[in-house]
């Protein structure tokens, strides 16, 4: 029988992937855990339990190594909500029964809402939510064990800034127990982005991790089936299908000419490090530039304002004022625009839900009475809405009976500005002729891929 291993909240794609990455002998199968939908009632001064739902197509001490995504996912949560019952404690204490004994746990700490790891099983682990931007993600271990030269190398496609930091509870892995908590990956601050729990006594140089939690990556697939494989050779007996004999990958029995070229591979490896590390820092230099710009895609309330101002400022070159810096009462999310001699005061919105209020068109008309600003030619809604799902799959706002409340307004999606931005820094379009597609009558439209097609078809 083939060993088993379970991929929660991971879609189908991820699961070929990873029996791609030559490790077809395995079973995969694919469960579902929820980000919290409520919490518990207090008991005196008892910390309150997080509620959510989950799925397994077995229990997992079916599986020999179990992974998890805490990372939301719209399509992942439309295909498994039917499915999924609430946790309870007997699930949990599988869990914990789990990578305490049987299996390993791998788990990728996503934007998921949790304050802990106990519906996973796992006391003693605080998560806290990153509100900075850090840039740097440093290595915390030596590399002595492939297990860790493998999470090394991976350290540099984690994304950066990552979602949580990682609170250990001394009162579970303090120094004096035979189990210690390893940290893998620490910021500059130290905060803890990273760490694995060994087996094998605080004292022991060898790896036998029982669950390792990990940032976001690049590529998630990638990195656990070079962790399968590793956790092969710790564990034999774990997953026999893909476990190879050190020996064998070994240069011990070769000639000396063979070994000396790994000195060779070294100096350049060290000077190929040094070039991805300057073209990293530049790369995340050219991401703090234009944060602003992604920011109309994942921000609301005063964030939201703030990039919206500085990309109609600095890329549509349109004069912006923030209202509420004007001290006007009731007006914290407008600001007033000036295009081509017209005075236009925006109204801008940011919310999670799929289906924007209309409430938020009636505010145009009404803040526009409230403002006391004189000669306003235009009410204009901007709007960041289904704020969770990735801008791909958002739905239309305001269809149906609200489309014709739209017409007398200037109605923006943050999705046009954002694409209309991007044909302008990347694909030559005037900023010219991108401002009349923002303001006019109606919902402003406009389709990047449209745009290339037609640009290519001029060539």
């Amino acid at each position: 029988m083939k060993s088993q291993i379970l991929l929660i909240n991971f879609d189908k794609k991820d699961a070929s992937k990873l029996n791609k990455l030559s490790l077809h002998s395995l079973q995969v199968d694919r469960g579902y855990i929820s980000d919290v939908i409520g919490y518990s009632e207090h008991h005196g001064t008892e910390k309150r339990e997080e509620l959510v739902n989950y799925f397994l197509p077995h229990p997992v001490y079916e599986y020999k190594v179990a992974i998890v995504n805490l990372n939301y996912s719209k399509a992942i949560n439309e295909e498994f909500k039917r499915k999924a019952k609430d946790m309870t404690r007997d699930r949990r204490r599988e869990f914990y029964e789990f990578w305490n004994d049987k299996g390993v746990f791998i788990i990728f700490l996503g934007n998921y809402g949790y304050s802990d790891l106990i519906n996973l099983g796992i006391p003693g682990i605080g998560l806290e939510t990153v509100d900075v931007r850090d840039i740097t993600c440093n290595f915390a271990l030596d590399d002595k064990t492939n297990l860790r030269k493998a999470l090394k190398e991976s350290r540099q496609h984690v994304v950066m800034p990552t979602k949580k930091y990682i609170i250990i509870n001394k009162k579970f892995y303090g120094e004096d127990t035979n189990s210690n908590i390893r940290k893998i990956y620490v910021n500059l601050g130290n905060e803890v982005l990273g760490c694995y729990l060994n087996g094998l006594p605080s004292y022991d140089d060898e790896d036998a991790p029982l669950y390792i939690l990990l940032p976001q990556f690049e590529n998630n697939i990638l990195v656990i089936g070079g962790l399968l494989r590793e956790l092969a050779k710790i564990y034999p007996k774990l997953l026999p299908e893909i476990y190879e004999p050190d020996w064998i990958d070994s240069e011990k029995y070769y000639p000396k000419e063979v070994s000396v070229y790994n000195e060779e591979k070294k100096k350049i490896a060290e000077k190929a490090e040094e070039e991805i590390s300057k073209l990293s820092m530049k790369k995340e230099k050219a991401k703090k530039k234009y944060a602003f710009l992604r920011g109309i895609l994942v921000n609301s309330g005063d964030e939201l304002k703030q990039n919206v101002i500085q990309v109609l400022r600095n890329i549509f070159r349109v004069k912006v004022t923030d209202v509420d810096r004007k001290k006007r009462k009731n007006l914290a999310e407008d600001v007033l625009i000036n295009y081509n001699g017209r005075k236009i005061l925006a109204e801008i919105k940011g919310t999670n839900s799929q289906n924007a209020s209309p409430v938020y068109i009636a505010q145009v008309w009404k803040h526009i009475h409230h403002s006391g600003c004189r000669d306003i030619a235009d009410g204009c809604l901007i709007l960041n809405y289904d704020i969770k799902s990735d801008p791909k799959e958002r739905p239309l706002a305001y269809t149906g009976e609200y489309e014709k409340e739209l017409e007398d307004i200037i109605f923006i999606d943050t999705r046009v500005v954002f694409y209309l931005a991007i044909a302008i820094i990347d694909y030559d379009l005037s900023v010219e002729n991108a401002k009349p597609i923002l303001f006019q009558k109606g919902r402003a439209t406009f389709d990047l891929e449209s745009y290339l097609k037609r640009k290519s078809s001029q060539k």
